[in-house]
């Protein structure tokens, strides 16, 4: 329903309003305040012009990059991230790098969450960073394996040659998924 109001020629009153309360409205449930969270940025767009509502609607995102709640942390960076590479809105890419490696670093978010983050900080410059935590995930033999599949893709994406070494220990997992997440990045380390 909420995609099919974002798409009226013209957008009814009050509804970036209703989904910024119903974000921090916790009598909603956690999969419905998330997935209106991932909407923010198709209504940003569609408010252009409106500083007052975009303001809002960016502060609230950079308020759920703090929660541990659920997966709000991820889908907020998710957003932003996008939002950033709208020339229209202001959104800081070295706040979004900083913030994301932070999430992406504590042991306070879900693993999905820190896995989203670590994502997103290599896609707005945090390359260091980002190599830098992936290295010391890949490092972790406890570590969840989605968080795993992000240290990889993280290391395929920003990663030096040296990298390959690290790498090629997965290549041979008996994980199908690590195994072809791992030989995916040797890939795209070999054709840099």
């Amino acid at each position: 329903m909420l995609d099919k109001l974002l798409i009226q020629r013209r957008l009814p009153p009050h509804l970036v309003e209703q989904m910024l309360r119903m974000v921090d409205d916790s009598k909603q449930g956690v999969v419905w305040r998330d997935y209106v969270l991932q909407k923010f940025p198709n209504a940003i767009e569609r408010i252009s012009g409106d500083d007052f509502l975009t303001d809002k609607m960016l502060k609230t995102l950079w308020t759920m990059v703090q929660s541990t709640e659920h997966t709000f942390s991820g889908t907020a960076l998710l957003a932003l991230e996008r939002l950033s590479r709208n020339q229209e809105t202001s959104i800081s890419i070295d706040r979004l790098a900083t913030e994301s490696i932070k999430v992406a670093e504590s042991e306070f978010f879900t693993p999905v969450n820190r896995q989203t983050a670590l994502q997103v900080g290599v896609l707005s410059g945090a390359g260091d960073g980002a190599v830098a935590l992936a290295r010391k995930w890949l490092a972790d033999e406890t570590l969840p394996v989605g968080m795993s599949l992000s240290a990889m893709n993280t290391l395929g994406q920003a990663g030096s040659r040296q990298d390959g070494v690290l790498l090629k220990r997965f290549a041979s997992s008996g994980d199908v998924r690590i195994r072809k997440a791992a030989r995916l990045s040797l890939k795209q380390l070999q054709s840099r």
